[in-house]
């Protein structure tokens, strides 16, 4: 799943599930209904120590009654075997306390020499919140037929999280269950820390395919978001992740 996660999302252990920012928009469509403004992100990872694996993607999202609309494009890959993914999110508030997103997008998988494949790829996604303290979030991603069959390269995956926020000072504390039908389950557990408004650090561990991972957020003049992960993996070693979201008015 490092592949689709975000630079905020990779310092935090790559957590999904309560995630708020649009950046994981595709695994975690929900996201969408706490747009104030229409927003631009574009995310960059390397995989330093995998063969020159890169990937680039840029998402717009905007604002509508009770919820907003989001867009997709994503590339993956090196030039032997590449991913090229594209979508469309939509999310509605059901309540003060529930929020509902669903993602449709196309999955290009193709490796040099063997071809390509395209496969229907469908997320779907609830939050909601217990008290001003405690959110929870659901997420499955690649809800298709294609994707509960363990020989498929689109396996479906599900994210199981619950976030804990204090105010003074302000931190969040992230744990979060992920489970697919080829890999065991992962726990994760993550802290975000502001020292203010506009800065913040962050640092997590998960469990299984065994990460560590830090990151940090700086928001410039309430328009710009920039966010810089980096995690380490046993297989994929060290891989570093930049991201950035322009709203169209202060955030």
């Amino acid at each position: 799943m490092i592949s689709n996660t975000s630079a905020r999302s990779v310092g935090l252990a790559s957590s999904v599930a309560t995630l708020d920012d649009i950046t994981v928009l595709q695994m975690n469509p929900s996201v969408l209904t706490d747009l104030h403004s229409m927003q631009i992100g574009l995310q960059n990872v390397s995989f330093i120590t995998s063969v020159g694996i890169e990937k680039n993607e840029v998402m717009l999202a905007i604002p509508i009654q009770k919820g907003g609309v989001g867009v997709f494009l994503q590339k993956t890959g090196n030039d032997v075997y590449r991913i090229l993914n594209g979508g469309v999110s939509y999310a509605i508030r059901l309540s003060n306390s529930l929020r509902l997103g669903v993602c449709l997008g196309d999955k290009n998988t193709a490796i040099k020499n063997y071809g390509s494949r395209n496969l229907l790829d469908v997320s779907i996604a609830i939050q909601g919140t217990l008290t001003d303290k405690i959110t929870y979030g659901i997420s499955v991603q690649s809800l298709n037929v294609n994707g509960i069959k363990e020989q498929n390269v689109n396996p479906t995956y599900l994210f199981v999280g619950v976030k804990y926020t204090a105010l003074t000072p302000t931190w969040s504390l992230y744990t979060e269950i992920e489970k697919s039908v080829i890999t065991p389950i992962r726990m994760k557990i993550a802290c975000e820390y502001f020292i203010s408004p506009s800065i913040s650090f962050r640092t997590g561990v998960m469990t299984s395919s065994y990460q560590i991972s830090g990151g940090m957020g700086c928001l410039v003049k309430k328009r710009v978001k920039i966010d810089i992960g980096s995690s380490w993996q046993p297989i994929l070693g060290f891989s570093t992740q930049v991201g950035i979201v322009f709203s169209s008015k202060p955030k």
